[in-house]
């Protein structure tokens, strides 16, 4: 091999391995969050909130943190984002699109089932009036 055809085989692009696809992504995470909920028991599901809007035909859509998205459009999970106002879980691009460039988020990422206390407090939160 010439010097010149060394120089051009060490000169080629390394082969890079794709990330993974954000389904993939998902996929994973709900799995993950089904195992831990499946360590901890049944009773660590926290039940819809009664001021929960809207309300769907199934039940688990939005109430359940790493669930279906609230979106009635959408049907992607994990929910990850907490809506302060309609009191349901969104998915990463439905909480951040809802959001949008506002200077007070209506959506927040959580890690857990929020509780109806912490639901509440997140509320009241949201539409307290600043001194």
């Amino acid at each position: 091999m010439s010097a010149l055809g060394r120089i051009r085989k060490d000169m080629r692009p390394a082969t890079r391995i794709a990330p993974p696809s954000p389904s993939k992504i998902d996929t994973f995470v709900a799995e993950l969050i089904e195992e831990v909920r499946a360590e901890e028991g049944a009773t660590t599901k926290v039940p819809p909130h009664p001021q929960k809007y809207p309300k769907h035909d199934n039940p688990e859509k939005g109430s359940v943190f790493g669930g279906i998205c609230n979106r009635t459009a959408c049907n992607d999970f994990p929910a990850l984002f907490y809506n302060k106002g309609t009191f349901g879980y969104y998915c990463v691009p439905c909480g951040r699109a809802i959001n949008g460039r506002d200077p007070k988020p209506l959506c927040e990422r959580v890690d857990h089932d929020l509780s109806h206390e912490e639901m509440n407090e997140r509320y009241r939160s949201q539409w307290a009036r600043s001194k």
